[in-house]
């Protein structure tokens, strides 16, 4: 019969776990598909995935970690579109500290990106830097690319904080990885950036110069971005040195290299005005007007409403200084600003239209996710009814089994509490009570109060125990003080024959520890009646006791005769000592360690006994 329960209880088991497996990882591939759909649609459709995601992901327990970081990065990047920004910070940071090192998939990379970067816009310049610290943690230690990727992480956020000192420092690492890798196209714009870190640095600006300069010198092939950066860079730097005529020749270089650019990036007009714009500027210092309005008419060409919001505003200053310094009106000035108007109307416009088409795609959007729904729904409901048929045949395996293990749970509580009883009524030695009782009735002439103190304590022994034998667990106060009660009685009826000690490490007498009943007792007795039988010193018991996990470690340790001697007779107290013994063995694990000190150390008589105690938090747990 138990064979059979044991049986049914682990088919029914392994059934029910086949079926949560396969339940799982169907929502794990529906997760993961609808997280990959997310990140392909448009972001005014972003919140109708993250409902159907956090739906499924409300029904699946243990997700891998890969989903989850996913999930905080989607709704980060949601929370971004609704200018959430400190709580989109949040969702990154918990994105990026799900993944585990080392990082072996660098599509992830960009979890760092996001929470990188919405650090850096709230101004928590002290998060940004922990989350370029947590990415040179995850990646591989051997990765020089990566490695790379994360000292711009720091460089980046200490150069914002206006740390330049640090910021120089870490581009600096960036830079010998690089060199280490030879990549050059990586390694120029990170001698650029150290340029620009050099040239805001206290009393640095030489130096700045210097690694441009060993750039220029350098026979490596430079792309036309780099050289467009290289010789903007010069530009401006001259440009603030005053000198017009070295900037203008870097801004015609870089503008050179901006023509040059193929394919031509989306921001190509943006790169083309800007470098209009600088060349405009620097005629207007060296007061060449013409040439200044040569170039901002070039921009004017490109059209002004094409360039971002910032670089518009530089050029209207041009159009006002130039404007200014030639004593013309303004009316070119009025002009772009009503060409300006006239395109943030348009682009109003359209962003309302763009709007509504989105709206549109969403409710399409909707109703797809919702038709999507109803199939997996009732895909799970199929999965349901397999798993509702393995939960019951779990249960019903469980429920015999329970009932199997509670009646041998009862019958080794009744095989226990027997063992107590045997052992309860071992304890009290008649021979120790006679004793006692005729040592009392001797000073009861000759000292009566100190014989009445000695039957109070005969009667409060008397009184623990029998109050302790009626519960399968007590205080460990209570324990302790009929041990000590007990040793008292024996003092009286041989005084000075030997001392006692009790050490408690890592608990005290008074914590609520609750422990089997009268298991010192008899091995404390078996020292007394055997180990300092007949010998010419004072006895010493030192009783000790530490607190580990569920356990209390005992050891009583005794300066007596030894085992030879102690083990030559089989009477009550070896009896009692027997059933402690057996006692543990069903409740520890181990039972009782007896060692004769002479095996360790030939001049030490005695005996050191060692054991665990069982303990509960109350007497009824």
């Amino acid at each position: 019969m138990r064979i059979l329960t044991i049986i049914l209880f682990v088919a029914s088991l392994c059934m029910a776990c086949e079926n949560v497996r396969k339940d799982s990882q169907f929502s794990y591939n529906e997760l993961w598909d609808l997280q990959s759909k997310a990140y392909r649609t448009p972001s005014d459709s972003l919140p109708i995935y993250l409902d159907s995601i956090e739906r499924i992901m409300s029904r699946t327990k243990m997700l891998p970690d890969s989903i989850q970081a996913r999930y905080y990065d989607l709704q980060g990047m949601r929370l971004l579109d609704t200018d959430e920004l400190n709580r989109a910070a949040e969702s990154f940071q918990k994105s990026i500290y799900l993944i585990k090192k080392p990082l072996r998939n660098l599509y992830v990379v960009h979890y760092f990106n996001h929470a990188f970067k919405a650090y850096l816009d709230l101004g928590e310049y002290g998060n940004a830097v922990a989350v370029g610290e947590r990415y040179l943690e995850v990646i591989p230690a051997d990765d020089n690319r990566l490695r790379a990727h994360g000292l711009y992480y720091l460089s980046e956020a200490y150069k914002t904080a206006a740390n330049f000192d640090k910021a120089v420092f870490y581009n600096q690492q960036k830079i010998e990885l690089l060199q280490q890798n030879k990549d050059t196209i990586a390694l120029v714009s990170a001698l650029l950036t150290q340029a620009k870190l050099l040239y805001h640095q206290s009393n640095r600006s030489k130096d700045a110069l210097v690694v441009l300069d060993s750039i220029q010198k350098s026979n490596w092939t430079l792309s036309p971005d780099l050289e467009r950066q290289l010789y903007g860079t010069l530009g401006v730097y001259h440009f603030l040195d005053g000198d017009f005529d070295s900037a203008i020749t870097d801004y015609q270089k870089s503008l050179l290299a901006t023509k040059k650019i193929t394919p031509l990036p989306s921001n190509s007009k943006s790169l083309l005005a800007r470098g209009y714009a600088n060349l405009a500027e620097a005629f207007i210092w060296k007061e060449a007007y013409l040439d200044a309005r040569k170039y901002l008419d070039s921009v004017r060409l490109i059209g002004i409403h094409n360039i971002n919001r910032e670089l518009r505003n530089s050029i209207l200053k041009y159009e006002l200084q130039l404007a200014t310094a030639t004593d013309k009106n303004i009316d070119l000035l009025l002009r772009n600003l009503d060409t300006l108007e006239k395109y943030q109307n348009l682009q109003y416009e359209k962003k309302m239209e763009k709007e509504l088409v989105a709206l549109s795609n969403a409710n399409e959007n909707e109703k797809r996710l919702l038709r999507e729904k109803q199939l997996s729904e009732i895909r799970n409901i199929e999965l349901r009814i397999g798993l509702y048929v393995a939960i019951f045949g779990l249960i019903l395996a469980s429920i015999i089994g329970y009932l199997w293990y509670r009646q041998r749970q009862l019958r080794f509580e009744r095989k226990s509490l027997q063992m107590q009883q045997q052992l309860l009524r071992s304890q009290m030695n008649p021979h120790f009570t006679f004793n006692t009782l005729y040592a009392i009735q001797q000073q009861v002439t000759t000292e009566p109060e100190r014989a009445t103190s000695y039957l109070l304590g005969f009667s409060k022994l008397l009184r623990l125990i029998l109050e302790n034998s009626t519960n399968s667990y007590v205080l460990l106060e209570k324990e302790l003080t009929a041990v000590r009660e007990y040793l008292e009685l024996q003092l009286l009826r041989t005084p000075e024959k030997f001392t006692y000690q009790f050490n408690l490490v890592s608990l005290s007498e008074d914590d609520f520890i609750f422990i089997p009943p009268m298991l010192l007792q008899p091995i404390v007795e078996n020292c007394i009646e055997h180990g300092f039988q007949n010998i010419g010193y004072q006895g010493r018991i030192q009783i000790s006791l530490t607190l580990e996990d569920s356990f209390l470690s005992c050891k009583i340790e005794d300066n007596g005769r030894g085992i030879d001697v102690q083990t030559t007779s089989k009477d009550k107290t070896s009896t009692a000592t027997d059933l402690i013994h057996s006692f543990l063995r069903k409740t520890t694990g181990r039972g009782l360690q007896t060692k004769n000190k002479r095996d360790l150390n030939p001049e030490e008589p005695g005996v050191i006994v060692t054991f665990l105690i069982p303990t509960k938090n109350s007497e009824h747990d």
